[in-house]
This record gives C-alpha cells, sequence and structure tokens, in this order.
C-alpha cells in the first residue's frame, strides 16, 4: 500500500513540475512570437475571450497551470511566492470560466491595445519566463 501511495505521490508530483514548467516554454514562445510574427501574435491576443469556448479553454489553461505551480511550490525556491502566483492564477482562471460575459466586455477594450503593444509583450515574456524558471529550480 505505501508503495503505492509514494509511486502516486511522485506522479502527481512529475505532472505538476511538467505542468509549471510549460509555463516558461509558454512564455519563451509567446516572446518569439510576438517578435518572430507580431501579425500571428495579434491573431492569437485576438482570439482571447472570443467565443465562451475560447474562453473556457482560456480559463481551463491558467487553472492547470496554477495547480501546477502549486503543487510544485515545495519543490522550488521560493514556495510561499510560488504558491500565492499558483492561487492567484487558479482563482482567476475560476473567474473568467464563471463570468464569461464581463470578461467577454473587458476584452472589446483589452485586446486591440494588446495588439497595439505586441513588441512590448514580446520583450516582457522573456524576463517573466526567466523568473519563473529561477523559481521553479530546487534549491
Amino acid at each position: 500500500m505505501t508503495a503505492v501511495l509514494i509511486t502516486v505521490w511522485s506522479a502527481l508530483a512529475t505532472v505538476w513540475t511538467s505542468l509549471a514548467w510549460l509555463g516558461v516554454i509558454y512564455l519563451m514562445s509567446l516572446g518569439a512570437l510576438c517578435w518572430g510574427a507580431p501579425g500571428l501574435a495579434q491573431r492569437f491576443f485576438g482570439g482571447f475571450a472570443a467565443t465562451a469556448r475560447l474562453n473556457a479553454l482560456e480559463g481551463g489553461l491558467r487553472l492547470l497551470f496554477g495547480i501546477g505551480l502549486i503543487g510544485h511550490a515545495p519543490a522550488s525556491r521560493m514556495p510561499g511566492l510560488l504558491a500565492m502566483i499558483g492561487l492567484f492564477l487558479a482563482v482567476t482562471a475560476c473567474l473568467l470560466i464563471s463570468l464569461y460575459p464581463l470578461h467577454r466586455a473587458d476584452a472589446r477594450w483589452a485586446v486591440p491595445l494588446v495588439q497595439r503593444h505586441v513588441r512590448l509583450i514580446g520583450t516582457t515574456a522573456f524576463p517573466l519566463a526567466a523568473g519563473l524558471a529561477f523559481l521553479l529550480m530546487p534549491l
């Protein structure tokens, strides 16, 4: 019984760590997309909250990433900070999913603003990815 619990716990730890590192990969890819293909990045941002299905996908991925950060937090450099970031992402993901009409209304003014500043977003994505990678590494 103990061996099974250890195996399950190890599997969960691997899933959490993988989800957390996928966030780093996402941020690096986002930065590269914003600089390498800004038109495609603008189209990507245009899809945010465009439909209820895309909104649910966006919120679901954000929720998984937040859970991954929370789960990985004990093995990180700053567990409290990483857990707080994960909790923030998980809670806001639930709000995004459940309050789609408000998210859609905010997207009407926010998406055009974001689309005008694709290079700035790309530039900030790289240090955010580096900072997250630093936090994810064990002591």
